[in-house]
């Protein structure tokens, strides 16, 4: 079942917009909206010419700048089952790669 939902997981992330939930996209629009509101409010104290104005202006940017980038929820948590899997994945291995090799099965008795 993991199995499945890891290859699901991928698939959302891998996915075009067009292939997403509304409610996904919606999402991303909307922060998206919320970011050019900020980026609005910085240009506008910028242009101001006041000391204060153009320090806001600055922490405004350092903010946005700082934000992690737009994804829905959904998304945000198919990335994380994926990075999950991929570092249960790396405990798994012992050190020095994938180990010695595994000596073929026997196919029938040696007669």
């Amino acid at each position: 079942m993991d199995d499945l939902n890891a290859l699901r997981a991928q698939a959302f992330v891998r996915s075009p917009d067009e292939a997403r939930r509304p409610q996904d996209v919606l999402a991303l629009v909307r922060q998206k909206q919320i970011r050019g509101a900020y980026a609005e409010a910085a240009v506008a104290l910028a242009g101001t010419g006041k000391a204060d104005d153009q320090a806001l202006s600055d922490e405004v940017a350092g903010f946005l700048a700082a934000m992690p980038p737009a994804v829905s929820r959904r998304l945000a948590l198919a990335r994380e089952m994926i990075q999950g899997r991929q570092a249960t994945q790396l405990a798994r291995e012992p050190e020095g790669g994938a180990g010695p090799e595994k000596p073929p099965p026997d196919r029938g008795r040696e007669r």
